[in-house]
């Protein structure tokens, strides 16, 4: 049953989610049709994040990502047109808020979260590369904000160039959260104050400890050192095909 029930708070984020992207696609206003659109990816994509963090790995912050998607969704029907679509958002948005109240979900394939969390500085890094966009859209009704999907999809390639683990990942948010921050001019001002403001706080994260173990492992990955073979383990010689005397048994013909 428990994983019936961390099944449907998980088929419930992601269907809210997908009902009220279409609706900002539907009828975008009081926003742009390019800032709706960016709202909506945000959505979709925050859904698949704290979906997978939910079923997979049974984490905290997944559950903690769903409810603030309800929030988002909330804030967004407030300030909606009252549609068809939107009465089926605001059900929605009731039920998945309802379910994710059971404190004893789990997850499907682990359910407890894992042994070693990711560090708090990292963690909170990706959280704000993931929502600086959809947030600064969102806060942001009416104004025109031709830079901000460019802006967006910096960041988001910053994230997965940083989970991903890619060459460079360690400097990447580092070096590129400041050129993020400048990009950030282009916005009027008060999306311009949301999103410097989120930047200036991901490159401080990205220069601590914690987002730097997240992506480095404390024990690095050794290397092989020859040494003599009268220094070797028999058996480790003998199954390498090497006799006592150091010297390379010869095949029976």
């Amino acid at each position: 049953m428990t994983g019936r029930r961390h099944l449907l708070a998980a088929a419930l984020t992601l269907i809210t989610s997908l009902t009220w992207a279409g609706a900002l696609t539907v009828s975008p206003k009081p926003w742009t049709a390019l800032t709706a659109a960016v709202i909506a990816a945000g959505l979709l994509v925050t859904a698949a994040v704290a979906v997978t963090m939910v079923v997979v790995q049974s984490s905290p912050v997944g559950y903690r990502l769903s409810w603030g998607l309800v929030a988002m969704e909330a804030l967004i029907a407030g300030l909606q047109p009252i549609t068809a679509l939107w009465w089926a958002g605001v059900i929605l948005i009731s039920a998945a808020g309802a379910v994710l109240t059971d404190s004893t979900l789990g997850g499907w394939i682990r359910q407890q979260p894992p042994p070693t969390p990711v560090p708090a500085s990292s963690l909170a890094l990706c959280l704000l590369l993931l929502a600086s966009g959809p947030v600064t859209g969102l806060a942001s009704p009416s104004a025109d904000l031709p830079w901000l999907p460019a802006l967006t999809l910096g960041a988001w390639l910053v994230l997965v160039w940083y989970v991903r683990r890619w060459p460079g990942r360690e400097l990447a948010p580092r070096l590129t959260t400041p050129l993020l921050g400048i990009g950030g001019l282009l916005l009027p001002w008060a999306a311009r104050l949301i999103w410097i403001v989120a930047m200036v706080l991901a490159a401080v994260l990205a220069w601590t400890a914690g987002s730097r173990l997240a992506v480095r492992p404390l024990v690095e990955r050794g290397h092989p050192i020859p040494i003599p073979p009268e220094l070797a383990p028999a058996d480790v010689l003998h199954s390498a095909g090497i006799d006592d005397k150091g010297r390379k048994k010869t095949q029976p013909q």
